[in-house]
């Protein structure tokens, strides 16, 4: 399971992902959070990634790690 906070305007994200039955919990004005049952996978993380951070993995750990590992690889070959 993942928790996430997002901002309000993911709310229809959210729940084209994973359904009308995700809890969303107010957090403030701005935000709010969810948790989920995911396949943590590279799949997984790139969605993530192409939310442009206005969805963020706050639990667990060993997803955060994975996705610091995914964001170091290195994508493009930089030409000097």
């Amino acid at each position: 399971m993942t928790r996430r906070k997002c901002k309000n305007e993911m709310a229809n994200v959210i729940i084209d992902q994973f359904g009308k039955d995700v809890k969303l919990v107010p957090v403030d004005e701005e935000y709010f959070t969810v948790k989920v049952n995911v396949a943590v996978s590279s799949q997984f993380l790139a969605w993530v990634i192409a939310l442009e951070g206005n969805a963020v993995i706050l639990s667990p750990d060993c997803v955060n790690k994975k996705m610091q590992i995914l964001i170091n690889y290195q994508y493009i070959e930089l030409k000097v």
